[in-house]
């Protein structure tokens, strides 16, 4: 088998198909970016956050009051 030489219009073609791709790739992962790391959803995810954790620090507080509690 001989070596193979692909056309200079089939090396162009690809290569314009490759560099769309990775264009519309990028400008989906910076409209990824731009939605999770805008403030309101950051402020969103803050607040979630602080709530869960004090949800969490009531079910402590509720694990070592109700044995007392039962007494």
């Amino acid at each position: 088998m001989g070596v193979f030489k692909p056309s200079d219009d089939f090396v162009v073609r690809t290569m314009e198909g490759v560099r769309s791709y990775e264009a519309a790739m990028k400008g989906k992962r910076e409209r990824l970016y731009a939605i999770f790391f805008s403030k309101p959803v950051f402020c969103i995810l803050i607040t979630g956050g602080a709530l869960l954790g004090a949800l969490n620090l009531g079910r402590i507080a509720s694990l070592l009051i109700s044995p007392a509690a039962c007494l």
